[in-house]
């Protein structure tokens, strides 16, 4: 059948696959169990990199670094080559009106010759303020650098010729920069989510038709997908397509009974949320920072769905300088409570890495093991798991998310599977407390980054942490915290409650 953005609320809440009883807390999975999907080809990280410029090829940086680890190459690995999305699977939720518009920029004229020249290195150099030297050992100026980094952004998102203030003047891209290449993008992207669900489905030992949870599950990483931002009618926030939409549209297609949306990205998923506020079949929870000045504005914790997706829809709204005991101590207990309550059978996670420390358009002060503490919790509940990066905008920080969230899943071949007391006896105790600090699982990357193509990057410590920072004070007072997480939890039984009052056991008795 067809699927439609209609679909979500047409779909009966009472059948009986949808309200199964909540499952036991979900037994230890060895790390070896994890089957790991992973999207990327070289071209295509290219083709992302030509349009998303706000990222300053962020995508080639990031995957760069995953290889350097040689991650692509690991037994449970399977690189899966990017699948452009057809108009029919994009009109699931874009209006027909807006990829017509996309497809008419095909045409503009690609850069001039004088921007091409300017070679890769020199771009990320000019954006980062720093060389690509792997000799060189100077410290840099990291507020001088994001400084730098934002006013190259501010420029290059910019809509400077005749044919982009047009698309202003209609309301079709807003803050979005875009040309010829903006299509195939958006096709990519789209298409790319849809069949990381597809391998889900496909790969994961508790699909839809599957009668045990306690069998070993797949995740598939998109770390180009999560545009949570983007309309049906058009692209904010510099999200050209909710890739994020088309792939839950997609897992409720091949079965699915109830989608969980997770995303830890800084700032709040509008686009997902509005396009599931009516829906009970996808349960949606963004962990952002919240206020007025703050990109897109919306996201209170009142807003809490509507209609048959009354209590589907949760929002945890932080104030700058969020530090990882604020973070930690209000998602943790919520994103449990709210798997019992809702009992997912598939999973979504936007992992968004502009949350942490040092991003340019983020305030929190978060390390890279806080978003390990959250990512650990999900991996616990061995459901099937597509992951989607979102937004991160501190290029190099980006890249060790992305690799440091993969291995995560990852058992440890070879020399790195010599048992951790024994690494130890050979690490100093400053390596032993880097290591520990960052929380890796799985694989071992050791602390430091490995000599490839942008190692100038991650100067001047060259390791893969992200540590803590108090550099915005955290404005979260505890008082307003306990407050939003009791509101939080209450609606939380409130689902629970709603979903009891659908069960087939409830039925039956009434």
């Amino acid at each position: 059948f067809c699927l439609n953005r209609c679909f979500l609320s047409m779909m009966p809440v009472t059948d009986a696959e949808t309200n199964k009883r909540p499952l036991p807390e979900d037994p230890p999975v060895d790390d070896s169990q994890w089957k790991v999907g992973y999207i990327y080809s070289a071209e295509y990280a290219e083709l992302c990199d030509k349009v998303l410029t706000v990222h300053q090829n962020r995508s080639q940086v990031s995957h760069a670094l995953v290889e350097a680890f040689d991650i692509f190459s690991h037994p449970d690995v399977e690189v899966i080559a990017p699948v452009p999305a057809d108009e029919i699977d994009l009109r699931e939720f874009h209006d027909e009106e807006y990829i017509n518009f996309l497809n008419a920029q095909a045409n503009m004229k690609e850069n001039s010759p004088e921007e091409e020249d300017v070679s890769l290195q020199q771009k990320l150099e000019n954006a980062l303020g720093v060389r690509l030297d792997s000799s060189s050992e100077d410290e840099d100026d990291s507020q001088t650098n994001q400084r730098e980094t934002k006013r190259s952004w501010e420029s290059s998102s910019s809509c400077s010729s005749g044919s982009n203030e047009a698309a202003r003047d209609k309301g079709q891209f807003g803050e979005c920069h875009f040309n010829c290449h903006t299509a195939s993008y958006v096709a990519y992207v789209g298409g790319s989510t849809m069949a990381a669900c597809d391998y889900l489905a496909e790969n994961a030992a508790n699909t839809p038709d599957s009668s045990s949870r306690a069998k070993p599950s797949t995740v598939v990483f998109h770390w180009d997908g999560g545009r949570h931002h983007a309309a049906p009618d058009k692209a904010t926030g510099y999200c050209y397509v909710n890739d994020v939409v088309l792939g839950w549209l997609k897992l409720l297609e091949l079965g699915y009974k109830r989608v969980l949306l997770v995303d830890i990205d800084v700032h709040h998923g509008d686009g997902t949320q509005n396009a599931a506020f009516d829906s009970p079949l996808v349960c949606t929870l963004s962990v952002h920072q919240y206020g007025k000045a703050m990109y897109p504005g919306t996201g209170h914790h009142d807003e809490i769905g509507r209609g048959s997706g009354l209590y589907h829809t949760y929002n945890i709204g932080l104030e700058a300088g969020c530090s990882d005991e604020t973070y930690l101590s209000m998602v943790l207990p919520i994103i449990k409570n709210l798997k019992q309550a809702y009992n997912p059978d598939v999973v979504m996670l936007v992992c968004g890495a502009d949350s942490l420390a040092g991003d340019p358009l983020g305030e929190f002060n978060l390390s890279l093991n806080a978003y390990l503490a959250v990512v650990n919790a999900i991996k616990g509940w061995n459901l099937p798991l597509v992951v989607l990066g979102g937004g991160g905008y501190n290029v190099p920080n980006v890249a060790r998310l992305w690799a440091a969230v993969t291995a995560t899943f990852l058992k440890p071949v070879g020399e790195k599977a010599t048992n951790p007391s024994e690494r130890k006896k050979q690490k100093t105790t400053n390596e032993i407390e880097d290591e520990e600090e960052c929380g890796f699982c799985g694989v071992d990357l050791h602390s430091e980054v490995p000599s490839h193509k942008y190692f100038g990057l991650y100067k001047p410590s060259f390791t893969m942490n992200v540590k803590s920072s108090n550099v915005v004070p955290d404005n979260n007072k505890e008082e307003q915290l306990q407050d939003m997480q009791a509101a939080i939890m209450q609606n939380i039984k409130k689902l629970g409650e709603v979903r009891n009052q659908h069960s087939p056991k409830a039925q039956t008795s009434a």
